[in-house]
């Protein structure tokens, strides 16, 4: 299958947003691994949560086109929701909706609650000082830091997902997280196995001293 299609996205754009990267092919190569999987749950709601450029759900669309799955891309920086509506277009995506909100805020509880089939997250995971996690809709050069800045240990932003995971996924949902060696993934699971779920690493790769894991999250039997 070819890449999604993101030539409508120029340079100024990406100072703004998250450009496609390593972490961002990963996370497709374990989405089209585990395709097959996810279409045993028969899929009916998507959800990316951070979408960016739009390239990891136009990836996804592509590979669920034949099935029921409506895709919901969310994110909090109003340019890349903008340029992923351009981006699952111009990929010939019609079954979609694109929010320009937080996943976490209680208008997008109340909307998916215990609904969401196949939940994707690409968070910031770099571990920075709590205070560049702060998105400001009005300062722009907060915008670009949100997509990476992840808090103390990179996991500020992935711990408040931890915590209403049961909230979100569907009785027989699957999330697939991206996660550093930084942010513990060995707690993670610890902490996701408390609330009733199981987390099996699907994929990981080292780049340039940096060990990246793709967690596949569902509901313990």
């Amino acid at each position: 299958m070819e890449d999604p299609d993101i030539s409508h996205i120029t340079e100024s754009n990406f100072q703004k947003i998250y450009s496609p990267s390593e972490d961002t092919f990963l996370l497709c190569d374990a989405l089209t691994d585990e395709a097959e999987g996810i279409k045993e749950r028969n899929p009916k709601i998507g959800v990316e949560i951070g979408t960016g450029s739009g390239y990891v759900l136009a990836h996804v669309s592509r590979l669920f086109k034949n099935t029921d799955l409506f895709v919901f891309g969310i994110d909090i920086n109003p340019l890349a929701a903008k340029l992923t509506s351009k981006t699952l277009t111009q990929n010939g995506i019609s079954r979609y909706e694109v929010i320009n909100c937080n996943l976490l805020n209680p208008f997008a509880l109340d909307r998916f609650g215990s609904m969401i089939d196949l939940l994707i997250f690409n968070p910031p995971y770099v571990p920075t000082e709590s205070k560049e996690i702060q998105f400001n809709p009005k300062d722009e050069e907060t915008w670009i830091t949100s997509s990476f800045a992840g808090g103390l240990n990179g996991m500020e932003i992935t711990q408040k997902l931890i915590n209403q995971m049961d909230q979100l996924l569907s009785p027989h949902g699957v999330c697939y997280l991206i996660a550093i060696h930084e942010n513990n993934p060995h707690q993670i699971a610890n902490d996701l196995a408390e609330k009733g779920f199981r987390t099996i690493v699907v994929k990981k790769k080292r780049l340039r001293g940096e060990l990246l894991y793709v967690l596949k999250i569902i509901r313990k039997k």
